[in-house]
């Protein structure tokens, strides 16, 4: 999990963590450890934060599946 990536997106769109864990129904306390890589976002947390920032396939495969590799 890339967590300056997803705080970048978090914060061009004006969001903190307490928003995206009210978006995504978790609590701070669980985003927390998603955010510090303790616990894995769900398939469908990706999913949603894929829609809400409008990530490419590139920011979503870096983001959460590491980087170094293309996406085409």
């Amino acid at each position: 999990m890339n967590q300056k990536l997803l705080r970048c997106k978090m914060l061009l769109a004006g969001d903190s963590q307490g928003d995206l864990a009210k978006y995504l129904g978790l609590s701070e306390n669980s985003m927390s450890h998603k955010m510090n890589g303790k616990v894995q976002f769900k398939a469908e947390e990706i999913a949603k934060i894929v829609w809400k920032y409008d990530l490419t396939p590139q920011e979503t495969h870096d983001m959460f599946f590491g980087s170094g590799v293309t996406v085409d």
